[in-house]
């Protein structure tokens, strides 16, 4: 019935269902682009048959569920442990305001690393044996209300510590007016040869 009013659609929506049906870690926002889908199929009988390019679109992302969308979340984790690395010697020092800016690229980082997480937990589940693994699903995203609360979340504290950590390096290099006679005094100050003393200085004062 739905092929003989608008069969792109139909044959679309059946290719998605048949896809997901088999796929591992297919997440809630692949059944919500079926269920506009059948939508559109529905509002057919009334309106007639619409090209929806953007819809379309959307299955043919829903149909990339599984293995081949795992891997990507998986590497695209793995790829960002890298610059969590470099991240850890730039700004591990000793300046409260370095570790500030730190933790602001951490926190964004981690929907990335938890996306990855939750795509190998699915799979595990699915082909390695261990289904207490699915849990691990619940982290994504697309998963549901509670992740996408908690990733809002991670945007604040990004925002939070990368402000204070830059507003503080900003302050240390004079460049706010609170923190010019600081600096003025600073720089009132003999100079020294480069010592071991020196460098602690520069290391904690920038």
């Amino acid at each position: 019935m739905f092929s003989a009013i608008h069969p792109g659609l139909t044959e679309q929506v059946s290719r998605t269902l048949i896809h997901l049906s088999t796929a591992p870690g297919i997440r809630t926002l692949d059944a919500l682009a079926v269920y506009e889908a059948l939508e559109a199929l529905k509002d057919s009988f009334s309106q007639g048959p619409v090209l929806n390019p953007w819809l379309n679109f959307k299955l043919f992302l829903a149909q990339s569920a599984g293995i081949p969308r795992a891997v990507f979340f998986l590497l695209a984790a793995a790829l960002s442990l890298f610059p969590l690395y470099l991240l850890r010697l730039t700004f591990g020092g000793r300046n409260v305001y370095w570790n500030l800016l730190g933790l602001a690229f951490l926190f964004l980082f981690l929907p990335i690393l938890a996306e990855g997480l939750s795509y190998f937990g699915s799979v595990m589940a699915d082909y390695g044996g261990l289904p207490w693994l699915a849990a691990l699903a619940n982290l994504s995203i697309g998963q549901g209300l509670i992740p996408y609360l908690a990733w809002g979340l991670t945007v604040f504290l990004v925002v939070a510590f990368a402000g204070a950590g830059l507003r503080g390096i900003a302050a240390q290099f004079g460049l706010l007016k609170e923190r010019g006679a600081e600096v003025a005094t600073s720089e009132e100050r003999p100079a020294t040869t480069l010592t071991s003393e020196t460098i602690v200085e520069w290391d904690e004062e920038f």
